[in-house]
């Protein structure tokens, strides 16, 4: 090629193609305050330009490497001592320069699940304490946002933050109790990888390609990828436009519903004379009582039980700036469903859509000077009933023209207000939704693990923590391969061997039950304790005895964390102590020996040193059966490692469990230290 040629050929290069530098960067788990894994190699990496030099130092270590074609590099600083003496850590390519400072070198662990490792120490029994004495610089968290991806991404942008009185209160209070029990028992600093999202199944916290590879999750999968791809090619404002068009059919098939229960009401006493009149101007209204929009019936007195009918009554002035004009008449969500009138006339209706804030239009021919009447009829089917929503949602304005004035009139505060005939039960078809990008839903496969967990991965840690499952408490049999295959998934993508992975079983919830064979989340408990027996260097923490039957948050989750903490400190660090309450092992018949069943037994179990149980009493929570269909309560009679059972029947025992349902009220065995005994199922073989 000429000189003369390659000049104006070189300048378009320039102008045409993307930079040819590319900035030296690092995810931000690197930064400020970070806490680095002792004892093993130390993964740093980042991008850059291809072809350059990174070198990355950290007290006397120093370490260099070429950033690849792709712009991805990566080096391993040796393995650090433990250390309370923060460093700076550096990493340079040519001119720049990246520092993080105050780093520390210590302990490691992912915090991780739902709400219960999101719930904070404030919002935690004991939270005051805590927070007053919240000053602990060898404590350090970083927790990244609410975050969904359908491919791996670089960074969350989090930032590591110290543990002070004004900073502890937002952490995970699981992990925060689990983390400074580890600080007092090892002396050494502790980062938490807190990344955890309230409400969350596992299957987005597992990696997609997992999933797809398995019989029960790759039909899912599939289905997935199938409706993102559509996704991708649809066009929103006609998305908009067919979901509104669905809407109004729906709404117009429901009419000879709402007449029916109309109907119903118009049978039931009208307060002030008359029948059905309510909704009209002249309608005396000066026997009924008040209620505010927005306001919940279960607030009301008489209403807190009530599901039906309520309604509602306002007087509004249209000044004669408004005459004949459209009006728009908006009110906040309303719980369950509504029909709106306007001088008696229907103006608007949303059939079973508690969290759709309403919006109707007032013709402008029903628009004159002076008082009108807004009538409502609000049906609630089960929950609290009412109005939500702010006071600013509650407010009737002209249509367009935002110079009127004045530019609305407010419609929250009081209403006139009168319950009507309850609600029998009987509801139509659900009411269309908007579709929603499945990108954007985090029950998507994969998106959690592709957005939280992959921006910090190959970050070196100790191990994981996780207290999940009550979102997949109703799939109980795929949840015992689902929790085995995740955890392979985080395993397999850290690439750090098998790791650590302590799993919280959940706790109590709900109304106890008198049934011995409940089940419930009991199945949920079984599929992790299955999932812990299954799966090599995990440990199972037992909290059926600190749940809350009114609560799916208990409050207590100091508890968690320290028992969390004991089994780290027996099993990861090797410290000589009990970790967890008596585990199952076998059933005997009590008079010979193996191999049989009787009506009496012998329950044998593992880690049962000392026990005992909580009140002194027999030992109780075990049901029995002979033929799995009729269950029995038995108490029994602890001899050092074993529970001996009778059937109350005199009949052979071929069927046992313990604490089996949800909230386990009657278990009260635990070994010499308080811990639980987990529940357990046994089913003799069959012959």
């Amino acid at each position: 090629m000429s000189r003369s040629l390659l000049a104006p050929l070189l300048l378009v290069l320039l102008l045409v193609s993307p930079t040819l530098s590319a900035e030296l960067e690092v995810p931000s788990v690197f930064s400020d305050h970070a806490v680095l894994q002792r004892g093993v190699a130390v993964p740093i990496w980042g991008r850059g330009e291809p072809g350059s030099t990174v070198t990355v130092q950290f007290g006397p270590h120093e370490v260099s490497t070429q950033v690849e074609e792709s712009g991805a590099w990566r080096v391993d600083l040796p393995a650090l001592e433990a250390s309370d003496l923060g460093r700076s850590l550096h990493i340079r390519s040519g001119e720049e320069h990246i520092v993080c400072k105050d780093v520390l070198v210590g302990e490691v662990w992912v915090c991780s699940g739902q709400s219960n490792m999101e719930w904070s120490v404030s919002a935690s029994d004991g939270a005051d304490e805590v927070i007053l004495g919240g000053d602990h610089p060898r404590l350090r968290v970083i927790r990244p946002s609410h975050l969904l991806s359908t491919k791996p991404e670089f960074t969350t942008g989090a930032t590591w933050t110290v543990a002070t009185p004004q900073t502890i209160g937002e952490f995970t209070a699981v992990g925060t109790a689990f983390a400074l029990e580890l600080i007092a028992a090892l002396d050494v600093p502790v980062g938490l990888l807190a990344i955890h999202w309230g409400g969350t199944r596992a299957e987005p916290w597992t990696d997609r390609a997992s999933l797809r590879k398995h019989p029960l999750f790759g039909a899912s999968v599939a289905e997935f990828e199938v409706e993102v791809a559509k996704w991708a090619n649809r066009d929103q404002a006609r998305i908009r436009e067919e979901h509104a068009a669905a809407v109004a059919r729906y709404e117009e098939s429901m009419k000879p519903w709402w007449e029916e229960q109309l109907a119903r009401d118009r049978d039931h006493r009208v307060a002030g004379g008359g029948q059905g009149n309510w909704i009209e101007t002249g309608f005396d209204d000066s026997q009924w009582g008040t209620m505010p929009l927005p306001g919940l019936w279960r607030d009301q007195e008489g209403l807190a039980d009530f599901d039906g009918i309520v309604r509602y009554r306002r007087g509004v002035a249209i000044p004669r700036s408004w005459v004949g004009r459209e009006l728009v008449l908006t009110l906040g969500p309303l719980d369950d469903a509504d029909r709106v009138w306007f001088d008696g006339v229907l103006v608007g209706q949303t059939t079973h859509s508690h969290n759709t804030p309403r919006r109707y239009t007032v013709p402008a021919e029903l628009v004159t000077e002076g008082r009108h009447v807004i009538a409502l009829t609000v049906l609630d089917t089960g929950g609290a009933g009412g109005g939500t929503g702010g006071p600013s949602s509650y407010r009737l304005s002209p249509a367009g023209d935002a110079s009127v004035r004045p530019p609305f009139l407010s419609l929250h505060g009081p209403w006139l207000c009168e319950a009507g005939v309850a609600f029998d039960g009987r509801f139509g078809a659900g009411r269309p939704s908007l579709p929603v990008d499945p990108t954007r839903r985090s029950t998507g496969p994969g998106l959690i693990h592709d957005a939280m967990l992959r921006p910090f991965i190959p970050y070196a840690i100790r191990g994981a923590t996780w207290y999940q499952g009550e979102s997949n408490a109703n799939q109980a049999e795929a949840y015992r391969e689902l929790l085995p295959l995740m955890i392979t998934s985080w395993r397999q993508a850290w690439g750090q061997g098998n790791f650590p992975f302590g799993i919280v079983q959940l706790a109590a919830f709900k109304a106890a039950s008198d049934d011995p064979n409940q089940g419930g989340w009991a199945h949920l408990r079984d599929a992790q304790r299955h999932a812990h027996r299954v799966t090599v260097e995990t440990g199972l923490v037992v909290t059926t005895d600190i749940g809350d039957a009114n609560d799916i948050h208990p409050r207590n989750k100091k508890e968690v964390g320290r028992r969390l903490a004991l089994w780290a400190r027996a099993k990861v660090y090797e410290q000589w102590l009990m970790h967890t309450g008596p585990v199952f092992s076998e059933v005997v018949r009590a008079e010979e020996g193996e191999g049989s069943v009787a009506s009496t037994v012998r329950v044998f179990f593992t880690e049962a040193k000392g026990m005992k149980t909580t009140d002194g009493l027999p030992a109780a929570g075990f049901g029995v059966s002979s033929d799995g269909e009729e269950w029995h309560w038995a108490t029994g009679t602890i001899s050092r490692s074993s529970v001996t059972l009778t059937h109350p029947l005199g009949e052979v025992i071929r069927h046992i469990r313990y604490n089996w349902s949800d909230n386990p009220v009657r278990g009260n065995v635990v070994n010499a230290d308080g811990l639980p005994m987990e529940p357990f199922r046994w089913d003799a073989p069959a012959n």
